[in-house]
């Protein structure tokens, strides 16, 4: 998803603000990434499909700075009305409401800046909270045990299954 959490402790079934809203974001970015392209066209479809490149810890991604108000709505809003949805309970990757989000070391550039991605947590999206540019998107932090490669990275509550002899 093209949304970056900065680094912190997640406690299970907690609400976070997965993006902020305007006057609240750290130099013109509100907690978004340009994967694979940058621009609100290339935001929307990776909100509303999912990114289709492959990410790992410790790569650099671009930010994508901007409030972006109306991809933002348009992305939650499809990600709510989807058919597989589920609730918070029955939650699996396959749920359209759980979003699989790069936890990154913090939004520390000007404007379009890189990221460090340094690990990966899902969060059940619940919506969006205000109004016009100041909405934020919220979501509860899940554990899960996800399809992938299982790597190295700080635990964010993603894991993966990997057989040894």
């Amino acid at each position: 998803m093209p949304i970056g959490v900065v680094q912190q402790s997640f406690v299970y079934g907690q609400t976070y603000l997965l993006s902020e809203g305007a006057g609240d974001g750290e130099d013109g970015n509100y907690g978004y990434l340009a994967l694979g392209g940058n621009g609100a066209a290339v935001f929307l479809q990776n909100f509303e499909y999912g990114y289709s490149g492959t990410l790992s810890v410790g790569q650099e991604v671009l930010t994508e700075p901007g409030v972006m108000t109306g991809p933002v709505s348009a992305g939650v809003n499809a990600r709510l009305e989807a058919p597989n949805s589920c609730s918070f309970a029955t939650a699996t990757d396959a749920c359209a409401r759980v979003l699989l989000l790069p936890v990154i070391n913090g939004f520390t550039g000007h404007g379009r800046s890189d990221v460090t991605i340094v690990g990966f947590a899902a969060f059940y999206v619940d919506g969006l909270q205000g109004n016009g540019g100041h909405q934020q998107i919220v979501g509860q932090f899940l554990q899960l045990v996800v399809p992938g490669t299982v790597g190295i990275g700080e635990n964010f509550g993603l894991y993966g299954v990997r057989l040894t002899e």
